[in-house]
């Protein structure tokens, strides 16, 4: 009674539904494809091989030996270079069938090597193809004497060849996905620590900004300072002077009124001095209480951050009254055109530190030998958004610098004690601050025209 054929078909099938061959899981493939050979040509011996590094040598990767009824590992060999009429086959044909091995030109190559200690007399090799070329090979070795291979049995390894082909490439899906996860996880890790470093640069910068703002406006208060003492110090001297008088006449009439000498004209002469002196007294007095004022409320104006609703016209008042130490030495009187009735919600020591620092940027380096020199601020409002236009008569800004003016520690004036801080805060505390805008509009001789935009009420912040 003759032995069934194997279906050969039945048992690809069997192979192809295994999960392991989308899941690039290639060695417990090569099994099931072993397997399959042994049980489907009823051969001795089937092996797995993988080409190595530089495409010059197969080497064993799997065995299946039904005499050792379990998959093997062996380290066996073939190098391109001894065996150039094998692998000039397997580089091009579909499937190797050597009926009889020891005597066929492609394997007898290697016939002592290797055919003759295993007994192997007939092979059928079939290559595996990777993205089209050749990789490896499944090696089917019949023992025993010449094997006419079938067309039906190459077919058959030739479909097994292409399921390992599958699986390598689902391995290498695999690999790449794992490297793609890997390479995302360092990217992470690399935004995510460089995302730290420009927070924490951002911040220190931000501190720095801050503690700059604020050197900045003691700078500007400390160089009203001086100026403000001594304009104090005249209506002062006067109102001492005026007092001294005062006191001295007093004491000639306590005088006279001790002696017996005091008369009606002498007394009538007194009260008339009197009145002079008080009256200048009192003038010097409220002037220097006036200076004392308007300077204190400028200063404590430009170092809150307390947010307020206040009238623009009577701040901006104040402010100026408290920089005539600074203008008048131009000299210079800044005109200020601003409704009365136009109230802002928002930060008046922001609006106060912007104007000074234009006003001193001016009267520093903007008249030079201006024979004429002027300063006007003009403030209107449409619907919710004020615009204050600021312009002098000065020596101007060329175009070219018109960018590089708001810019960090930028002066021509360094010689001059300039430190490029005045309009790069200003344009700092619209931006940031005031949530607004300015534009400069300048020519050299023709001066400055700052044209800055905020919201009348500015909006609650997070």
């Amino acid at each position: 009674m003759s032995t069934p054929k194997p279906d050969l078909e039945a048992l690809i099938l069997g192979v192809t539904r295994s999960p392991a061959i989308d899941g690039g899981c290639v060695d417990e493939v090569w099994e099931l494809v072993l397997d399959a050979v042994l049980a489907g040509l009823k051969v001795q011996r089937a092996s797995g091989w993988m080409l190595g590094e530089g495409r010059g040598r197969l080497c064993c990767v799997a065995l299946r030996d039904q005499r050792a009824g379990a998959v093997m590992h062996e380290s066996a060999t073939l190098a391109r270079e001894a065996n150039p009429a094998y692998f000039a086959a397997i580089d091009t044909e579909r499937a190797l069938l050597a009926h009889d091995a020891m005597n066929d030109p492609r394997t007898a190559e290697f016939r002592d090597s290797y055919l003759k200690p295993r007994s192997i007399s007939a092979l059928l090799d079939v290559p595996v193809r990777f993205h089209g070329e050749m990789v490896g090979i499944i090696c089917c070795e019949h023992v025993g004497g010449v094997r006419e291979w079938r067309s039906e049995e190459g077919a058959f390894v030739a479909a097994l060849a292409d399921v390992v082909g599958r699986a390598l490439t689902a391995e290498s899906a695999v690999r790449a996905e794992a490297a793609l996860r890997e390479n995302n996880a360092m990217l992470e890790r690399r935004i995510a620590e460089r995302t730290r470093e420009l927070q924490d640069a951002l911040t220190h910068l931000m501190d720095t900004r801050d503690q700059l703002i604020a050197r900045e406006k003691v700078a500007v208060i400390g160089d009203i300072s001086p100026k403000v003492a001594h304009d104090i110090n005249t209506p002062l001297g006067n109102a001492v002077t005026a007092a001294s008088t005062l006191q001295e006449r007093l004491d000639e009439l306590r005088g006279a009124f001790a002696s017996g000498k005091l008369t009606r004209s002498s007394f009538a002469d007194f009260t008339s001095h009197a009145d002079e002196a008080l009256s200048l007294l009192v003038s010097n007095l409220n002037r220097a209480k006036r200076l004392v004022h308007d300077f204190m409320r400028t200063a404590v104006d430009q170092i809150s951050e307390a947010r307020d609703r206040f009238a623009l016209s009577e701040t901006l008042d104040a402010l100026l009254a408290s920089l005539r130490p600074v203008t008048k030495h131009v000299p210079v009187t800044p005109v200020l055109d601003c409704p009365a009735t136009l109230v802002v919600d928002g930060y008046a020591g922001v609006i106060a530190q912007i104007v000074t620092n234009l006003v001193v940027n001016s009267c520093r380096h903007g008249f030079g030998s201006q024979a004429d020199p002027t300063i006007t601020i003009t403030v209107t409002c449409d619907g919710e958004t004020v615009r204050l236009v600021y312009a002098d008569n000065g020596c101007g800004i060329p175009p070219q610098l018109h960018q590089r003016v708001f810019e960090p520690f930028f002066t021509t004036q360094r010689a001059a004690g300039g430190t490029g801080l005045g309009l790069s805060i200003v344009h700092n505390l619209v931006h940031g601050r005031l949530g607004g805008t300015i534009a400069l509009r300048s020519s050299p001789g023709e001066g400055v025209h700052f044209t800055i935009e905020f919201p009348r009420v500015l909006p609650v912040g997070p």
